[in-house]
């Protein structure tokens, strides 16, 4: 009877270590196929960054380019001539170059946050962070111009009778005039305030955020 007993206790404690081996194996490889994801997801959210910079890049280039001709458009010494030849140049506060930052990638590592090591890793928490303080602030700045933008078309259509003129590119000379005056000049001014000071220092911020973080992300994805 001990022998036998002894014999079933053997069989319980074999078959009790090949559940745990067995559950151990499926751990480690459930965590390997985790990392693995893991690791893929973190070369599309570097792969976006890198893609959202250079877009910033463009963007911070085009609005620069626009400071000597605001400040031709603002100075006592612009006229008429001038415009007529320079037309465009009379769109500043009218444009804006909208930016939203790429989210496809980083919603797919929000989604990997089930994973209590995932959701506690200081270097994804500290990427996904730095995602969600950038989204916001360029949408507010965005939101900002947009808004701006509306209210300078709206103020100038109070002044503009000329229209037909302008459609069928008769443009009369009397037209120029809203484009000299104080007002259009305080309008210039307060849109490059948003554009050429506000939103390319953010942009250049995220570009240098975006430089610093990159070598988070390649150590993260080498372990």
């Amino acid at each position: 009877m001990k022998r036998y007993l002894k014999y079933a206790i053997g069989e319980v404690f074999l078959v009790v270590i090949g559940i745990l081996i067995a559950v151990s194996l499926n751990n480690w490889n459930e965590n390997r196929k985790t990392n693995n994801r893991l690791k893929t997801i973190l070369e599309m959210v570097k792969t976006d960054l890198i893609k959202d910079s250079l877009s910033c890049y463009y963007s911070i280039k085009y609005y620069n380019s626009q400071d000597s001709i605001a400040k031709i458009l603002v100075s006592d010494t612009v006229s008429k001539e001038y415009l007529k030849k320079n037309r465009s140049s009379t769109s500043i506060p009218f444009t804006n170059i909208p930016f939203k930052m790429s989210d496809g990638s980083i919603n797919l590592l929000k989604n990997e946050s089930y994973n209590l090591a995932v959701a506690t890793d200081t270097i994804i928490r500290t990427i996904i962070g730095f995602h969600d303080m950038y989204e916001a602030s360029f949408k507010d700045i965005d939101e900002k111009i947009k808004k701006d933008v509306q209210d300078n078309t709206a103020h100038m259509k109070t002044f503009d009778s000329h229209a037909v003129d302008i459609f069928n590119k008769n443009i009369p000379d009397d037209y120029y005039t809203y484009f000299l005056s104080e007002d259009f000049k305080n309008r210039v001014v307060m849109h490059r305030q948003l554009t050429g000071n506000n939103a390319v220092k953010l942009m250049e911020n995220f570009n240098l955020s975006v430089k610093n973080m990159i070598p988070y992300i390649d150590q993260r994805i080498a372990e």
